[in-house]
């Protein structure tokens, strides 16, 4: 009788072994709790699925610049300046190319012979090269640094008593810029861009000078 009550209670006895055996959580080993909610765990997966699959983007820009010769430039050496430039990525995802344009005009009223003169001043500027991008892991920042070749057009014209007066030209120079983006969703982001530009050398109405610059404009991006 005795063995017969054995053998029918084994096997409840197996069951309830297996029932408590350990069981793998996320986070951690077998039968450990896991270090951190699982909330907190999952919370950071869709920004690294996004930061993962973005292989490019366009950001607009715009702000305000501070030319380097405030002599031949004075009154014309704060341009207000917007455009826009746009990055593909590569592999490793930390190397980009980009490309852009950018705009600047500034206006002035100078003292002329017969009162006075409207002076404006147009700078029109074509760039490209190489980009770094980080996208800082767990957080939705992305900073970069880019450098490269820039063509910078300057265009300056003196309007007075009916007449207006151009003279232009323009240069080759070399950029660096870098800045930081907060992506508000996965496809737009809003930021910050500092730049500089030296090297060029233009002359105008016989004044030679250069168009070497600080840039700093806000920037809101769309990535693809």
């Amino acid at each position: 009788m005795a063995k017969l009550w054995v053998g029918a209670a084994f096997p409840l006895v197996l069951s309830m072994v297996s029932c408590a055996a350990p069981v793998a959580l996320p986070g951690g080993a077998a039968g450990e709790l896991s270090p951190e909610p699982l909330a907190a765990v999952t919370a950071n997966v869709p920004q690294q699925r996004m930061q993962e699959e973005r292989r490019g983007s366009f950001q607009a820009l715009i702000g305000g610049r501070k030319l380097d010769d405030t002599v031949a430039w004075e009154q014309l050496d704060r341009p207000f300046v917007f455009g826009g430039e746009g990055e593909v990525r590569f592999e490793p995802p930390q190397f980009a190319a980009e490309f852009g344009a950018l705009f600047g005009y500034d206006h002035t009223t100078a003292p002329a012979l017969s009162g006075t003169a409207d002076v404006d001043s147009y700078l029109f500027e074509f760039y490209g090269g190489p980009r770094f991008v980080f996208d800082l892991p767990d957080t939705p920042l992305t900073t970069y640094v880019g450098l490269g070749l820039t063509s910078l057009y300057a265009d300056v014209s003196n309007y007075q008593g009916g007449l207006t007066i151009t003279d232009y030209d323009w240069s080759l120079g070399f950029y660096i810029h870098g800045g930081v983006s907060v992506w508000v969703s996965p496809e737009v982001s809003v930021g910050v861009d500092l730049r500089s530009v030296t090297g060029t050398s233009v002359r105008l109405f016989g004044v030679g000078t250069d168009v070497d610059y600080l840039q700093l404009a806000g920037t809101v991006g769309f990535a693809f």
